[in-house]
């Protein structure tokens, strides 16, 4: 079984935090995506802004909001179109703010 470590969010997406709230926009997010690249240990993670190896993508549905810091985003996968067995090493969420352009969130 897979062992999960704690979500970081990544420069960018605190970036886009800070613009959502300084322009009174939307932060919508939108798709998470699987990577079969291991990060290698001692990366720094909140620097990254893209994730290597790029094996599914997948649209996000409207998250929840539980409070003023708590929002769930709920991601599903399928094998339906794997043809090829690979490891999940990271899940990326990315976010945009009024449909600008797509950043790594988390």
């Amino acid at each position: 079984m897979g062992a999960y470590n704690k979500t970081i969010i990544t420069n960018s997406g605190y970036q886009a935090i800070a613009e959502a709230i300084a322009s009174g926009q939307a932060l919508a997010f939108t798709t998470a995506k699987t990577s079969s690249y291991q990060i290698p240990g001692g990366t720094n993670i909140a620097a990254l802004t893209a994730l290597q190896d790029i094996q599914q993508s997948i649209e996000l549905p409207t998250p929840t909001v539980y409070n003023d810091t708590v929002v769930q985003v709920y991601a599903r996968f399928s094998n339906t179109n794997v043809t090829t067995e690979y490891p999940i090493y990271a899940i990326g969420v990315c976010a945009s703010v009024a449909g600008g352009a797509e950043v790594l969130f988390a």
